[in-house]
């Protein structure tokens, strides 16, 4: 029997309906299993296959409730994870789905706000444990780097809300398999807001605004401005068109990429600037950053420690300040201090 294709999904870490696409595909008989636990998600009996470390996702996906085991076809295998463009990922396809930042970073500062008591334009800022920029900037270096890839389609959530059926019709012509008609009307039964209510026990609202929700939030005007002129560049390929007139000019992430240990296995195809390394944003950014935190430890927000990304934030930090001492950007001193 031969090997199936394999094709990855990628999605931003923060909610852009990625589950409602895992669903669906499940649905329609397509194998999905996560880039960190591929061989381990499914068990296989010869015929059906059974979740097994994909359990851990069982409550969020209402394919769960309707069925067992899954009869998945055996010509293609979907690998989906919040991942950035890894080296190796630059011999398959890969289809990316996203949503407009100004909904996304909202909705993502909304579930951590939970666990602590931040305010947006704070969290904003705030750096994320992989990349160590802040999470605009973030967002921005994900697309921008995903950008660079030969073999990528890109899927926005806006567009499944407004015409699920035509947007899972392109998805199918790009994974390239043919699905029946009722199937895929089952599929997108199972994988909608509504069936999903139903499996939570929660109220449906057919009348509720499910997409471009920033044009009614009220006292957020800032922080927007401070996404669409970060982003805007970025977000005006997906066709996100910035309120606001863009000010700030994008950073050369190259430098910043070099000190990551993160970044390590990504590459980056585009212009590279070492004599301005000194004087780059990011670089800036985090050294003030560091200094901040070794002054303040107090100030270390409960969303990150609650996330338990804390010690992979500090592990990367320390692996940044250390390939910035070896390559003279920081002295002996700057580090302890």
């Amino acid at each position: 029997m031969n090997e199936p294709r394999t094709i990855y999904f990628t999605s931003p870490w923060m909610p852009c309906g990625a589950f409602g696409i895992v669903n669906c595909l499940m649905e329609m008989g397509i194998k999905v299993s996560t880039y960190r636990h591929a061989h381990e998600d499914w068990s296989f009996d010869g015929k059906y296959h059974y979740p097994n470390t994909f359990n851990r996702f069982k409550a969020q996906f209402p394919a769960f409730a309707d069925n067992e085991r899954f009869e998945f076809r055996d010509d293609i295998h979907v690998i989906w994870g919040h991942i950035f463009p890894y080296d190796h990922l630059y011999r398959h396809k890969v289809f990316m789905y996203t949503r407009d930042p100004r909904d996304a970073l909202f909705h993502q500062y909304s579930w951590e706000k939970r666990m602590a008591d931040i305010n947006y334009a704070d969290w904003l800022r705030w750096p994320f444990h992989e990349t160590l920029l802040d999470n605009i900037d973030s967002w921005l270096l994900y697309h921008r780097l995903w950008r660079q890839h030969p073999h990528l389609a890109a899927f926005r959530y806006e567009d499944t809300c407004k015409s699920p059926r035509k947007m899972i019709g392109r998805l199918l012509d790009y994974l390239g398999v043919e699905v029946e008609e009722e199937r895929i009307e089952k599929a997108l039964w199972s994988s909608s807001y509504e069936r999903y209510c139903q499996m939570k026990d929660r109220p449906f609202d057919p009348e509720e605004k499910r997409y471009d929700k920033w044009r009614d939030r009220e006292n957020e005007e800032q922080e927007q401005i401070a996404i669409e002129q970060a982003a805007g560049s970025i977000m005006k390929l997906y066709r996100y068109m910035p309120v606001h007139e863009q000010k700030v000019q994008e950073v050369d992430p190259f430098p910043h990429m070099a000190l990551n240990p993160f970044f390590k296995d990504i590459p980056y195809y585009g212009s590279q600037n070492p004599d301005d390394v000194a004087t780059n944003p990011y670089l800036q950014k985090i050294f003030a950053f560091m200094r901040f935190i070794k002054q303040n430890p107090e100030s270390l927000p409960q969303h990150v420690t609650k996330r338990q990304t804390w010690e992979e934030l500090n592990n990367n930090f320390a692996g940044y300040q250390l390939n910035a001492v070896n390559v003279g950007l920081l002295s002996q001193q700057e580090a302890r201090t």
